[in-house]
């Protein structure tokens, strides 16, 4: 069996992952390695602010400079590395390149989120429900001691 193959972009450089399938350690989900790109991309502060601008509305690359400690060709850096992670998209204006947000990127994230979320709470349902049992134990063993005359 061939072993599977994800990518996903670190620090502006692309990651090839070699999965073998018959590896002991679990190989991670698509959906896992695109948040783990997400992650990655939304980890630096210029890009996340650029990120947030974007969330308010669709902006050119000039526009998303203004006001920005970094180049205009450092911003066009950035949106490739949010590209990458697929959390912008961009179409043509003429000349111009609109950035928009995209989806899929938050998608992988919210998915990657709420599963362990979920785990979590599953683990505190079970928690709080052993605990309840083990009250109900200790309880009826106190009564049953009562009813007995042992005053334990």
């Amino acid at each position: 069996m061939d072993p599977e193959v994800y990518t996903y972009v670190s620090d502006g450089l692309l990651m090839v992952m070699n999965i073998d399938p018959i590896a002991s350690l679990p190989s991670p989900s698509a959906p896992a390695v695109l948040a783990a790109a997400v992650f990655d991309a939304l980890s630096d502060p210029t890009r996340r602010s650029i990120f947030e601008r974007l969330c308010g509305e669709p902006q050119a690359v000039g526009v998303l400079a203004e006001g920005l400690p970094v180049s205009r060709p450092a911003v066009s850096q950035h949106l490739r590395a949010l590209e990458r992670a697929q959390l912008v998209v961009a179409h043509r204006e003429g000349t111009r390149r609109i950035y928009s947000v995209h989806t899929e990127g938050l998608a992988a994230l919210r998915s990657w989120v709420e599963h362990h979320w979920d785990v979590v709470l599953d683990r505190f349902a079970d928690a709080a429900e052993a605990a309840e049992r083990e009250a109900r134990l200790s309880e009826q063993a106190v009564q049953s001691n009562e009813n007995r005359g042992d005053p334990r």
